[in-house]
C-alpha cells in the first residue's frame, strides 16, 4: 500500500462516524484509536510527508495543516487516547475539525 493510501487511511481513523448506532460508534473509536495511536507516527511524520510533497501527492497546505495534526496528537495524553475524551475533549475537537479541512483538500488537489 502506498504512504498516500496509508495517510487517508490514517485520516479516516480521526474522523468520528455518524451513520451508526452509539455502540457500534464507540466500538469503531475505540479500535480507531488503537490502530491511530501507532499509524499516525508512521504514516504523517516529517519524512514521509516531505516525500509525498515532493512527488506532488500533496500540495503546501496539505502538508502544512497535516504537519500540525501530527503535532497535536503528539501532544495528546496517554490518558486522552480514549472514545469519551475522542467524543468530548477540546484537544480532540480541534483535530477532527483540523482532519475534516485536510480531507476536503486532498479531495479537491
Amino acid at each position: 500500500m502506498s504512504i498516500y493510501k496509508s495517510l487517508e487511511n490514517t485520516l479516516k481513523l480521526m474522523i468520528v462516524p455518524n451513520s451508526v448506532n452509539i455502540n457500534e460508534r464507540n466500538h469503531l473509536i475505540e479500535f480507531n484509536l488503537e490502530e491511530l495511536e501507532g499509524d499516525f507516527y508512521t504514516f504523517m511524520n516529517p519524512i514521509n510527508l516531505n516525500k509525498l510533497h515532493s512527488e506532488n501527492l500533496i500540495d503546501g497546505e496539505v502538508k502544512f495543516k497535516l504537519e500540525r495534526l501530527f503535532v497535536l496528537l503528539q501532544d495528546i495524553e496517554d490518558k486522552d487516547w480514549n472514545v469519551d475524551s475522542f467524543l468530548n475533549s477540546q484537544k480532540w475537537s480541534v483535530i477532527q475539525d483540523l482532519t475534516t479541512e485536510v480531507a476536503l483538500l486532498l479531495e479537491e488537489f
